[in-house]
């Protein structure tokens, strides 16, 4: 759901509709000075914007915040650099020396002052590796020697500027900057200016102090490293902050009320003219801990088939938009296709449900099932069949038979199998029997062989279907020859139902599992015992507060046991 996102002291937007952003920036407005030049202060080493997001947060792509940045000119000297201020007043003229120590070599064209009024420059001396030049690189008063600014000295007349240019530009790591007046800390911070005629370069974007999240090496320009024109000469780029955010969050042991502060820093290693805009809005969604007990759930498959697993959800989780965990299983390489179905079709006669269509077998009555496609098995090592007897019970056998001009034909060579005892129906439920050849077979998937059913003592029903998995039925004597039912009216749609056992070649391998959560298409799964991630994103939300709605489809396709381990849930709380 998407949730509003903002910066303190910056403003706060709201979510929906129009996508509005918050510029962190240090683009600050042109003062004007009273009988001084105009300056405008744009230039910082960093800026910052701070957001605050759930702990259990999972941002949706894309949040996408953009990076400006362009030459600086003038930057407050506090934004770049760290300030040391002395007081050498003397009873003639209150005075202040200013050490401005970059850390770094940084290009300079000029000082200035915003507060002309109360500061005056007098000289400026760069660092010459050792000490600060006897030389000044700019000096304020008529006298032009060099001289050393301390309580003794007499009073002195400075031009009044707010702008002290170089005659040249220098590179240097600390400026000397004394001034007439004295101001407190953080006005000289506010009022201090260089400038900075470099474009930014080396530009980082972090959170929270930690690794770059997103980084611009080299200098600004356009048209490299993905730099494009934006407003007011500046050049831009976006950056998709989502995974980012969705790494640092993600707690799925916390609440969604728990809320983290996220401190975007921009910054550059040469200053410029810096802005952050950051989207109002993100589509937020949770991470939780699906708690199975002792953290896993065990699934035994007797044979193929479906199982339902229900999430445990906590009671916040509304929705789930998507289910992660670990899948563990030593299966082996047999596959049964397909493992769900095909289900009879059924009518209910007085209150009974019982099955529309059956092919009756006995000993004088045989039938066969056209195979409706290979399921991607390269050999049939057996057929498994829905044969239900009579209270008698019965035995039967299967044998695959050669496709003739689409007919069934002769047996194929080693697929007949051993005749299996039926027992008597205990219930009304299906039984699959499983009748295995002898050794494997191969198939030609160009001319699919028939699955023809032989009882050879007592009666048996085999059950219709109307699904696609089923095969056109044919019937007739054990010694054929088969015909193939007629279709007409209800019998048109009916086909005989049957699962084939076998295996997949190498190259074309047939996955054990299938995994589904809510519609869609089911996901392959072909786990290890080591364990294989599995990420399940289904096309809708599932809606975990209605009965049987966040449950997870796991669907084998040969018996074993599988294990459910560290499996997460993404989910909406409203």
């Amino acid at each position: 759901m998407p949730i509003a996102v903002g910066s303190k002291g910056v403003g706060v937007g709201t979510s929906g509709g129009a996508q509005q952003t918050v510029r962190a920036s240090l683009v600050f407005d042109q003062v004007i000075l009273m009988l001084l030049p105009q300056l405008t202060v744009n230039g910082a080493a960093s800026v910052e914007h701070l957001l605050q997001l759930p702990r259990t947060a999972v941002v949706e792509p894309p949040y996408l915040a953009t990076v400006y940045a362009g030459r600086a000119d003038w930057t407050r000297a506090s934004n770049v650099g760290r300030l040391r201020q002395q007081d050498v007043s003397g009873s003639a003229q209150a005075r202040t020396t200013v050490i401005v120590d970059f850390g770094v070599l940084r290009t300079v064209a000029a000082v200035g002052v915003l507060d002309a009024l109360n500061l005056q420059v007098i000289q400026v001396k760069p660092w010459t590796g050792i000490a600060f030049a006897q030389d000044a690189i700019y000096q304020g008063i008529s006298d032009t020697g060099r001289f050393t600014v301390t309580a003794d000295s007499p009073a002195l007349d400075p031009a009044a500027r707010a702008i002290a240019s170089f005659s040249s530009e220098i590179k240097t790591e600390r400026l000397q900057i004394d001034l007439v007046g004295k101001v407190s800390d953080a006005a000289l911070a506010d009022a201090l200016l260089v400038q900075l005629p470099d474009v930014p370069s080396d530009l980082d974007l972090r959170i929270n102090g930690g690794l770059p999240v997103w980084s611009a090496p080299g200098p600004v320009a356009a048209g490299t490293a993905g730099w494009q024109a934006a407003d007011q000469g500046l050049l831009e780029q976006s950056v998709d902050l989502s995974a980012a955010f969705t790494a640092l969050l993600s707690d799925p042991t916390a609440s969604p009320t728990d809320m983290v502060d996220l401190h975007l820093v921009l910054s550059a290693r040469v200053p410029g003219a810096l802005t952050l805009e950051v989207p109002t809005s993100a589509t937020v969604l949770h991470i939780t801990r699906v708690n199975f007990e002792q953290g896993t759930r065990e699934l035994t498959f007797a044979e193929e088939g479906r199982i339902g697993v229900p999430l445990p959800l906590p009671a916040w989780a509304k929705k789930v938009a998507r289910l992660q965990g670990t899948v563990l299983a030593k299966l082996p390489p047999l596959r049964v296709l397909p493992p769900v179905g095909p289900d009879a079709v059924t009518v209910q006669q007085n209150g009974v449900t019982r099955p529309f269509a059956e092919l009756m077998l006995d000993p004088d009555h045989a039938a066969a099932v056209a195979l409706p496609g290979t399921f991607g098995l390269a050999v049939i090592t057996g057929v498994r069949v829905p044969l239900r007897p009579d209270a008698g019970g019965a035995e039967a056998r299967v044998l695959l038979l050669q496709s003739a001009d689409d007919e069934p034909g002769a047996p194929v060579d080693g697929g007949v199998s051993q005749p299996v005892t039926l027992n008597p129906p205990t219930s009304d439920a299906d039984v699959w029997t499983t009748f295995a050849f002898p050794q494997p077979v191969k198939i030609d998937a160009a001319a699919l062989p028939f699955v023809g059913v032989i009882v050879t003592r007592g009666k048996a029903t085999w059950a219709m279907t109307d699904s696609a998995d089923g095969g056109q039925a044919w019937r007739g004597p054990p010694t054929g020859p088969l015909q193939e039912l007629p279709t007409l009216g209800a019998l048109a749609a009916l086909h005989a139902r049957a699962r084939v056992m076998g295996t997949a070649s190498a190259d074309q391998p047939v996955a054990p599992l299938l995994l589904r959560l809510g519609a869609g298409a089911a996901t392959p799964v072909t786990p290890t015992p080591k364990g294989v991630p599995v990420e399940l994103r289904p096309p809708t939300l599932v809606d975990a507060t209605v009965a049987g709605g966040a449950v997870l489809d796991v669907v084998s396709r040969v018996a074993g046991t599988v294990t459910l381990k560290d499996v997460l849930a993404v989910v909406t709380n409203a």
